[in-house]
């Protein structure tokens, strides 16, 4: 693992490999435009170095695209060299999920630009082999154990709940037996009722996250209003 501290409000990132699959680690900070093509000049030196896979990734500190910026001006000094770069190289740019951008300012992201990237090159894009699978064994689906979960406590009228299941049941014999059986209907009520309040959380949470979604989407575009700041808020 390596760790570079921030700077005000620059840099600071942290890091983490195997080094059975990444023996080597290099850093390469420069902020200076004239720098920033001696870091180019690095990059291509060290791509034509190393035999085999290898990535790079951090602040580059421009966007390849104007796609890539949202109000703020796109400056093309030293994006065709970049680009002319990462096409030498034939590294690949990896793109990201859910998100367009990595640099946000203002209150309400106003302003955006995705000018952290990770590159990397792999000697085939696509494997030229179909996945083969080997079965062995037995694929049949264990008893479950019962668990009690404790955020049912946390469920409105659950204490009341469980007093009217038990008090539905009944059983005659001995002593021993009637909270046994007991025991036992309410374990398979239990899990019944687990099932269905899962299915209900589960829609609950989908809803969340398609809202949340739509929020992301439109803070892109524009600044959110007050009333979409506040509901995206609640919604957290």
């Amino acid at each position: 693992m390596a760790c570079l501290e921030a700077s005000g409000t620059r840099g600071g990132i942290m890091m983490l490999w195997d080094r059975l699959f990444l023996p080597h680690c290099r850093s390469l900070c420069t902020q200076l435009l004239c720098g920033k093509k001696t870091s180019m000049g690095k990059i291509g030196s060290i791509g034509g170095l190393i035999k085999g896979p290898w990535a790079i990734c951090g602040d580059f500190n421009k966007a390849r695209y104007a796609s890539e910026n949202k109000n703020c001006t796109w400056r093309t000094i030293g994006i065709r060299e970049f680009s002319d770069l990462i096409e030498d190289l034939n590294l690949i740019d990896l793109q990201l999920a859910n998100a367009k951008f990595t640099w946000f300012k203002g209150d309400n992201h106003q302003i955006a630009s995705r000018i952290d990237r990770i590159l990397y090159t792999t000697q085939r894009i696509m494997s030229d082999h179909f996945p083969v699978t080997l079965q062995g064994g037995s694929w049949k689906k264990n008893k479950s154990y019962f668990k009690f979960e404790s955020w049912w406590l946390r469920t409105d009228g659950f204490t009341d709940r469980i007093r009217k299941w038990w008090d539905s049941f009944d059983y005659i014999g001995r002593p021993d037996y009637i909270p046994t059986s007991k025991l036992k209907a309410l374990k398979h009520r239990l899990k019944e009722w687990n099932r269905s309040e899962q299915r209900s959380l589960g829609q609950q949470r989908k809803n969340v996250l398609e809202k949340l979604d739509v929020m992301e989407n439109i803070s892109t575009d524009r600044a959110l209003t007050e009333d979409e700041a506040t509901e995206k808020a609640t919604l957290f």
